[in-house]
């Protein structure tokens, strides 16, 4: 199969002395070409709050999507420190679990495209960005995105700031 370089990254000329193009070939381990994988888990609505110990409510948040498989600890963790509270069209705020991963995974995807020479090809950076997105909701949780990159990925790119 030919591969037509298409990405930021493969246009900025990032070849190889032998005329290969440079980057991360990225082979697919849990995903499909063409399949969100955020559609492979499965979701359902909840309530989020987290009070104080005299029981007063710091934060509550209704009606938000989340796996099934988490915990309501995990629940009230992402929905309170990870959900994006302003700037998104629509609601105002992130209602689901998906939005914030794929703010995150996208975010990260199009850094490595901006920055150049991490994918040769588009079907790369898809890999990439699908394999990113399949992993927190992954059933064996293998991985979870590390705090710092869920404060500071993509809220301003995702949401253009107003």
């Amino acid at each position: 199969m030919q591969h037509t370089p298409k990405t930021k990254s493969a246009l900025n000329g990032q070849v190889s002395p032998t005329g290969d193009m440079k980057g991360l070939k990225i082979e697919r381990r849990f995903t499909k070409p063409g399949a969100d994988p955020l559609d492979a888990v499965q979701y359902e609505k909840r309530s989020s709050a987290i009070t104080n110990t005299n029981g007063s409510v710091v934060f509550r948040m209704e009606n938000i999507e989340v796996p099934k498989s988490w915990s309501q600890l995990a629940t009230d963790i992402v929905v309170s420190k990870y959900f994006r509270k302003a700037g998104v069209p629509g609601t105002g705020h992130e209602t689901s679990v998906r939005q914030v991963v794929h703010r995150i995974a996208h975010t990260i995807r199009g850094a490595g495209e901006d920055f150049g020479g991490y994918f040769p090809f588009d079907e790369d950076a898809d890999a990439f960005e699908a394999e990113l997105a399949h992993l927190p909701g992954d059933p064996e949780r293998r991985f979870q995105f590390a705090r710092v990159v869920q404060l500071r990925s993509g809220g301003g790119v995702r949401y253009p700031h107003r």
